[in-house]
């Protein structure tokens, strides 16, 4: 059993059917942060809509028509994974880590997230951070802990 920080594509791929995934779930002890979780619920939420960001941001009562997706969304973090928060540190930390390795912010902020709490995968589909080495954390796409 592994410690995991499951990147949004991961949830998200689970979400939309990918069963084989849920065996990460069940195996190992998998994390999310303030960003995987804004990702994942995001994206259910113009899965669900069908409308584009600007539609959304423009039209509040998009977000009761995905009323029944948000609470499930929830639920299935608060039954599958652990929360870990973002501190001052972590944020100072995935500053550097936007430098150095020319990553976009939320990427940066997963990757000192799993640093500072000794987290040893982090589990992703991104070929951003998949293309990283000589980081502190192994990152992997979730078919290697399978």
């Amino acid at each position: 059993m592994g410690r995991i920080l499951a990147d949004s594509n991961v949830i998200l791929k689970y979400l939309e059917g990918n069963r084989d995934i849920g065996r990460l779930f069940a195996e190992h002890e998998v994390y999310y942060n303030d960003i995987i979780f804004s990702e994942v619920l995001y994206s259910a939420i113009r899965h669900v809509t069908g409308k584009r960001p600007y539609d959304i941001k423009k039209n509040p009562e998009t977000i009761a028509e995905a009323r029944d997706i948000i609470l499930a969304v929830r639920r299935f973090f608060k039954r599958h994974l652990t929360y870990v928060i973002i501190t001052q540190e972590i944020v100072e930390r995935a500053t550097g880590y936007s430098v150095s390795f020319h990553l976009l912010p939320n990427d940066a902020l997963i990757l000192a997230t799993a640093e500072e709490y000794e987290i040893e995968y982090i589990a992703t589909y991104d070929t951003d951070m998949l293309r990283l080495r000589n980081v502190p954390v192994q990152i992997v796409k979730p078919d290697d802990l399978l």
